[in-house]
């Protein structure tokens, strides 16, 4: 019995001139199709057609205006799909030799008679509905060839069909493709026993998904979620049908420009970092950042010159972006990308952009490798190295190599300062001060030094910032402590150590420092603490308190390096010092220049009334 529910996507239009027998089916056609247009002759029937969807026609033969058959043949040049069914009579021969050659699909003989109704009502409804389902499918069909990327292989992997997604993106075409096994887009760097899991899941008649990595023609690397399911006939594989889609674009950066450095033989990597991106971050919000590098990244590649080209840029996160080309054709010397890279450079320097009504104003530093081995790397430590040095433009080739060799002098270092530690070679040296005056020995300045393997003493030069770096620093300072405040048993002259603002802000040294200045409390105010300053100070409140304390038990404050780094009048106020020792950058030109004379006069004079002695440095001429 055929239901409302079998005819839902049926759009039946009925045409009738006599209104009694319209009225009459029309009943009859409503217990069938819920949705009907109803049209009084031919030419209302060919209106209603073409501003409705119709998929079904049921139409008398003989109308005023417009035949019945005048109608169907119009409606075929519209659609030929169409299922129509004509009502006629017995003796309308000619008119029902019309129809069959209009490829009408059904007829229903006057008068109506219900069981012949019925039979060619279900008839219609089957086949229009298969023609629906047909449509669907082909409408699914054809959004998955636009949005997938489809390939269907024999049961031994050979390629037998492609869509156009699928050469689109692996750079083949479809001829190069057809015959082939399907590992004509392996990637090399997938593993095999991927694909051993994929073959053993699809030949046991289950559907695989996963992602997968693999390869262009032109050797450039895409990645893929792919679903596999094998086609089953009569319990046997005929073919097995993929669906991919492209998620490349979903792909680390990194690992897409890893991906394609791996396939250039000569390669220009050039890594961009913006300049003071860590204030950025404290000024704006995440949301912001990500807006701002999506946006300095789709607009990066306009500020490069026109004669120096790239087709994308990576986005690696932390303000750093990296652009890659393959340099082996036009072969530019790394003295032209650097002269390239300056105009880039100034371009964006002297361009403003928004994001979200923020105006962003910024620079950048710029590193760039020309060499195939350690590439990403040699441009990472080139970034390194420009923010280090305050450098615009850094060539990086072989930079990498620079810092192995580094790190292994490093790792040597570090267990000769392990060793030194353990076997108490770790010894300060006291320099005599004297007055050239009298000649005589006024203080002593602790200095440490490192005994080697072979007796040679080594200035901190030659390991210090590498005891700083592998956490061996607070031993030795420790050592040096000790050995300065021993020292206070052997003379009877001042002891000069220096300390930094960090050393002061570690908790273990400051109590180290206390300890030994309360041991020592009767001969404490020998002791002079050179302060040398550091950027890198978090806590200055804390070194300010501390230095309070320390005066309290009668040790003398020098702040070293005056008017040099951060160390200005400021730092005067906060740690009241009793020396200040005149940096040589001040010192070195007072006989020559007016403007440094009188800096130093000024030094001397602001000491001189709060009776703070002062230290020049650099004295080495009688002028």
């Amino acid at each position: 019995m055929i239901s409302l529910d079998d005819t839902k996507h049926i759009n039946l239009l009925y045409v009738e001139d006599n209104e009694t027998t319209r009225e009459l089916t029309l009943s009859i056609l409503e217990h069938f199709f819920e949705n009907i247009t109803v049209a009084v002759d031919g030419q209302d029937g060919l209106e209603k057609f073409k501003s409705n969807n119709i998929n079904f026609v049921i139409t008398d033969i003989f109308m005023p205006n417009m035949t019945g058959i005048e109608m169907i043949r119009e409606i075929r040049k519209i659609d030929e799909s169409v299922y129509i069914v004509a009502i006629t009579a017995n003796s309308d021969n000619d008119s029902f030799m019309d129809t069959i050659e209009l490829g009408v699909q059904g007829y229903i003989i006057k008068p109506l008679k219900m069981e012949q109704f019925n039979r060619i009502m279900k008839s219609a409804i089957e086949h229009i509905n298969s023609i629906v389902q047909v449509k669907i499918l082909d409408q699914y069909k054809d959004i998955t060839d636009k949005s997938s990327i489809i390939s269907k292989t024999n049961p031994k992997g050979i390629i037998t069909y492609v869509n156009d997604k699928f050469c689109e993106i692996s750079g083949y075409t479809r001829e190069e493709l057809m015959g082939k096994p399907h590992n004509i887009v392996r990637n090399p760097d997938m593993p095999s026993s991927a694909f051993k899991q994929m073959w053993e899941t699809i030949k046991n008649k289950q559907i695989w998904n996963g992602q997968v990595k693999n390869l262009r023609k032109d050797g450039t690397a895409y990645y893929v979620d792919a679903t596999i399911s094998p086609i089953i006939n009569d319990g046997k594989i005929i073919e097995y049908i993929a669906m991919r889609n492209d998620i490349t674009a979903l792909i680390n950066p990194k690992q897409q420009l890893l991906d394609s450095l791996k396939i250039m033989e000569k390669p220009l990597l050039v890594m961009i970092k913006v300049e003071q991106y860590d204030i950025l971050t404290n000024l704006y919000s995440t949301d912001i950042i990500n807006k701002f590098e999506d946006k300095f990244s789709d607009i990066l590649l306009k500020y490069l010159p026109s004669s120096c080209r790239f087709n994308k840029a990576y986005k690696l996160g932390d303000g750093i972006f990296a652009l890659l080309k393959d340099n082996s054709k036009k072969n530019i010397t790394a003295t032209e990308v650097e002269a390239q890279l300056n105009k880039f450079r100034l371009n964006v320097k002297e361009d403003t952009f928004f994001v979200d009504n923020y105006e962003f104003d910024i620079s950048v530093i710029i590193s760039f490798v020309t060499s195939k081995d350690d590439t990403f790397e040699n441009a990472r430590n080139g970034i390194d190295i420009a923010m280090k040095d305050d450098e615009n433009i850094i060539f990086a080739n072989d930079l990498n190599k620079k810092f192995k060799l580094q790190a292994q002098k490093n790792t040597q270092t570090i267990h000769m300062i392990q060793k030194a530690i353990q076997n108490n070679n770790i010894v300060s040296y006291f320099q005599p001060i004297v007055n050239n005056d009298t000649m005589e020995i006024e203080k002593y300045e602790s200095l440490v030094r490192l005994i080697n393997d072979e007796g040679k003493p080594l200035s901190p030069y030659f390991f210090l910032d590498v005891a700083k770096e592998s956490g061996h620093y607070r031993k030795i300072t420790q050592i040096v402590l000790k050995n300065s405040f021993d020292m206070l048993r052997k003379t009877d002259k001042e002891i000069s150590i220096n300390l930094s603002a960090l050393d002061i802000e570690n908790v273990y040294l400051r109590n180290e420092i206390i300890n030994l200045v309360t041991q020592y409390m009767d001969q404490a105010h020998r002791i002079v603490f050179e302060l040398l300053e550091d950027e890198q100070v978090k806590d200055f409140e804390v070194v300010k308190d501390f230095i309070s304390l320390l005066k309290t038990f009668g040790v003398q404050i020098a702040i070293d390096d005056f008017g040099a780094g951060v160390s200005n009048f400021e730092r005067l106020l906060d740690y009241q010092p009793d020396i200040l020792k005149i940096d040589a950058c001040l010192i070195k030109n007072i006989d020559k220049d007016k403007y440094s004379r009188d800096v130093v006069e000024t030094i001397q004079l602001f000491a001189w009334k709060q009776k703070i002695k002062t230290v020049a440095e650099f004295v080495e001429t009688p002028e």
